[in-house]
């Protein structure tokens, strides 16, 4: 096993040698860990990689080869917390039931002669175990292990969220980076808040409570069992029952009583706005009674930024197949939805725009002659008012981004698809159906890449793992992935040991 001195702050890449197997070498490519290993991921950056022996079964390692995981999991992924490493771990094995557990066939006498003691069937039982611990400091954060009736059966998964740079949520549970381990902060974690400073904990069906980041419980609520709270509007007062099923919205509501204040109610888990309970001024343009809208209540969400409520009502006419959507202030305003965009949307289940309509968004003139506007898309990991927005011609479907604010194409529609990478600033695309992968600079609108890649996956930060097509003739142990930096153009290619 070969090893050099390293230390955290070392960059290494994985390299492949023409025997299939991978090692470790430094910018300057001297071979820092021998080609020992069947697969080799990055190094973070407290220095720990996953590694996969011959046998497919995966590992961790750090910079000094030692194994600080041994290759025995099926699956390992790793998360970065403070100054510590996380590590998710899944293994699976075969356990065997006790002999009276065996089932045998009828009047089969085990203690005949020739018996061998062992089971017919049935004494097999597969188990999987997942298990959350800290590289650093070996502390066990959770542990699940299940059984399957068989091998291929889905397991039971831990959620796991990294949330700025000394949170994380583990399962249900949050914990803060500390200086000598991960102190778990709040427990049964539904919902965060004012920009992650108050996070909510479900403690049974009636109640959740609010704890800052040190853990301290700073509020309580009830839990209304039906999306029922009470509206009045000149002295008279109105039940509204929201029928969710039929709602567009993604956003689901948990009606919430503040039972340590005043009594308000709020209609999810974010309580940055209350619902105003007392309507003070009615100004919408049809002909609706409060009482048939309050009714026929789908569903109500909130823009805090905004100060005011989306309000969902099902049609009159109930062959029409299209909500209304009204404005409900914090001040007890019920309005008609705004008739120009503003800077926010309101997006389906499948992240499509519902409200405000297309025709709001983009003018006819704008796009494409012979193509028609199909949908648009919110694009909800950048500021808006950007949007994906697909055309189509007879059977050709065109998707591009579009500036609402600036009422222009930041990518004309001439993609056939379109991804928005993890860093936000660039997109991976396809220019026809089952072609190559490229990526293109979302902000400047160049082509960093073209489309000359099978798969492009995200790595951290501005780093992407890129694989080139096969030629027919190339052999089979020939290696075609590398890693792009799309900040500065730098490129390894491991299967050519090139850096450059």
């Amino acid at each position: 096993m070969d090893t050099t001195s390293t230390n955290k702050t070392a960059v290494i890449y994985p390299f492949l040698d023409k025997g299939g197997m991978y090692g470790y070498c430094n910018q300057d490519k001297q071979i820092v860990i021998s080609q020992q290993y069947a697969d080799g991921e990055l190094f973070t950056k407290s220095g720990y990689a996953v590694v996969r022996d011959k046998e497919g079964l995966y590992g961790v390692i750090d910079l000094q080869n030692k194994e600080v995981l041994k290759c025995r999991f099926e699956k390992i992924e790793l998360y970065e917390v403070g100054g510590f490493t996380v590590a998710k771990t899944v293994h699976s094995y075969t356990v065997y039931s006790r002999f009276w557990q065996w089932k045998f066939l009828p009047n089969f006498n085990v203690m005949s002669a020739g018996a061998s003691l062992k089971p017919l069937w049935g004494t097999e039982v597969f188990r999987t175990k997942t298990t959350v611990l800290v590289l650093d400091t070996k502390q066990v954060l959770e542990s699940r292990t299940v059984s399957k009736e068989g091998l291929y059966e889905s397991t039971e998964e831990i959620k796991i969220n990294k949330i700025g740079a000394k949170l994380i949520q583990i399962g249900d549970d949050l914990y803060f980076a500390k200086s000598d381990r991960l102190k778990r902060i709040v427990k049964r974690v539904v919902s965060t808040y004012d920009n992650g400073l108050r996070w909510v904990r479900k403690v049974n069906e009636d109640e959740v409570r609010v704890y800052n980041l040190k853990g301290k419980r700073i509020k309580s609520y009830e839990i209304i069992p039906q999306p029922i709270f009470p509206i009045t509007y000149k002295g008279k007062e109105y039940k509204v029952r929201m029928n969710t099923e039929k709602s567009h919205l993604a956003a689901k509501p948990v009606i919430c009583r503040d039972t340590t204040g005043n009594g308000r109610y709020y209609v999810n888990y974010e309580f940055d706005m209350y619902v105003p309970v007392h309507l003070k001024v009615i100004t919408i343009k049809s002909e609706r009674t409060i009482q048939d809208i309050w009714q026929h209540v789908l569903n109500i969400y909130p823009v805090p930024s905004k100060q005011f409520f989306i309000v969902e009502v099902a049609p009159v006419d109930s062959d029409n197949r299209h909500n209304e959507f009204y404005i409900l202030t914090k001040h007890g305003v019920l309005k008609d939805c705004l008739d120009k965009p503003s800077d926010y949307s309101i997006t389906s289940y499948y992240n499509e725009v519902i409200w405000p309509a297309k025709e709001l968004l983009i003018d006819d003139k704008d796009i494409p002659e012979g193509f028609l506007l199909e949908k648009i898309n919110a694009i909800s990991s950048v500021k808006e008012p950007l949007y994906f927005v697909s055309i189509k011609k007879d059977q050709v479907n065109r998707i591009g981004i579009w500036n609402v604010e600036c009422r222009q194409w930041v990518l004309s529609p001439r993609f056939y698809s379109l991804r928005l990478m993890r860093n936000i600033k660039y997109c991976v695309f396809q220019l026809e159906e089952q072609g190559l992968y490229g990526i293109i600079d979302v902000r400047t609108g160049l082509v960093v890449y073209e489309p000359v890649f099978v798969t492009v996956r995200d790595g951290a930060d501005y780093l992407a793992e890129v694989e080139l097509e096969r030629e027919k003739e190339e052999r089979k142990n020939e290696y075609n992935c590398f890693y792009v930096n799309l900040k500065n153009g730098e490129e390894f290619h491991p299967g050519k040991n090139i850096l450059r």
